[in-house]
């Protein structure tokens, strides 16, 4: 069925399922007969649901207290705990400090919005008390490159959450990967870049690598970058287009923000979590080809990674 994107208002193609369902009405103490074969249509992404580990390591946590209840376990274990435990408080927190809804009035049209507008808001917020894997203390840098993420995550990938959140984990991992890789960064990170940046934050602002960021998309207005410059981050604000936020809207930028915790203070972790992606520098969505390189069937989590239209993994 050919339906309106919610996140950029154009109409695209979408799988659905007719399903026939009863239901009985009343109204006050009159009952009215059952209601027998009505259709309804149901989208495809949520067939088929079965209960599946936790795929983030925020997901694992049931009550954040950045501490321990026992004293029995031992202290590798305890300090393994710990650093669980404030994975969520410490995505929690951040949601607060980074996302703020971005103008790019005034702005010349060949300067880096990320580095002469969004950047320097960020490295206004302080970071402090919160800790990164290892126990290192958060840096405001941390907080850009977290920040960077997320818009980049989220003008990427928002419509694909549905399908599960394997789509931009994928996303992130990627970008993590061509960040470490020394030889290869070279290709995925083009233009100026304030030299503050952490390579992971040259990396995702790159607009010749994700498309969130160029100013014109087919000659048009880039509906994903105007996204990214203003994210849902409470349910009072007002998006780009003037309305508020849905709760969905919400909820997704909510796992953004955890996602992008995830891959740039607990990298190892998130690493650990993404494996089967160790070797994965290039995607695209719904091309269906990309230059000579391989598709690959790839998975997270025991997920596999199967949407073509959200996301397709490619090897050299």
């Amino acid at each position: 069925r050919t339906v309106t994107d919610p996140f950029t208002g154009k109409d695209v193609e979408e799988e659905y399922y007719p399903v026939k369902f009863e239901y009985t009405r009343r109204v006050g103490d009159t009952g009215y007969p059952k209601l027998k074969g009505p259709i309804g249509y149901v989208d495809a992404a949520y067939l088929g649901f079965e209960k599946q580990a936790p795929i983030l390591a925020a997901e694992e946590v049931v009550n954040p207290s950045c501490g321990l209840k026992s004293g029995n376990q031992s202290l590798q274990n305890a300090k393994n705990a710990i650093e669980e435990h404030c994975k969520e408080d410490t995505a929690n927190l951040i949601l607060g400090k980074i996302g703020k809804c971005m103008s790019e009035e005034g702005i010349e049209k060949k300067s880096n919005l990320n580095d002469d507008v969004i950047l320097r808001e960020v490295k206004k917020v302080q970071p402090a008390g919160l800790t990164a894997e290892g126990g290192r203390a958060v840096t405001s840098e941390d907080l850009v490159a977290i920040d960077s993420l997320s818009r980049t995550m989220y003008g990427e990938m928002a419509s694909c959450y549905k399908h599960g959140l394997e789509y931009p984990m994928a996303v992130a991992r990627i970008a993590l990967n061509r960040a470490e890789n020394k030889i290869l960064s070279k290709r995925f990170i083009k233009g100026k870049h304030d030299a503050s940046k952490l390579p992971i934050a040259k990396v995702a602002t790159t607009p010749s690598q994700f498309n969130v960021w160029l100013r014109k998309l087919n000659n048009d207005a880039n509906p994903s970058r105007e996204m990214a410059l203003c994210p849902p981050r409470s349910p009072t604000q007002k998006l780009k287009s003037g309305r508020k936020p849905s709760a969905q809207e919400l909820s997704i930028w909510k796992h953004t923000v955890r996602i992008a915790t995830d891959a740039v203070l607990f990298p190892e972790a998130f690493k650990k979590k993404t494996k089967d992606l160790d070797d994965i520098y290039n995607y695209t969505s719904g091309m269906g080809k990309f230059y000579d390189m391989k598709l690959q069937d790839r998975s997270i989590a025991g997920r596999k990674i199967s949407k073509t239209k959200c996301v397709e993994l490619w090897k050299e």
